[in-house]
């Protein structure tokens, strides 16, 4: 069985919080132009 890692973030808001890498994914979302320049999708939007 393989070992457990988990990762430590102690100063993370709003309070510290574990998990485990191979459990997680990261989501990047580029809000600059769809959701905040005008003609973008949040404008189209009303």
């Amino acid at each position: 069985m393989e070992a457990s890692t988990t990762i430590s973030i102690d100063c993370g808001l709003p309070y510290p919080f574990t998990f485990n890498p191979h459990h997680t994914a990261l989501v990047s979302i580029d809000m600059q132009r769809d959701f905040i320049d005008e003609g973008g999708f949040g404008s189209m939007l009303g």
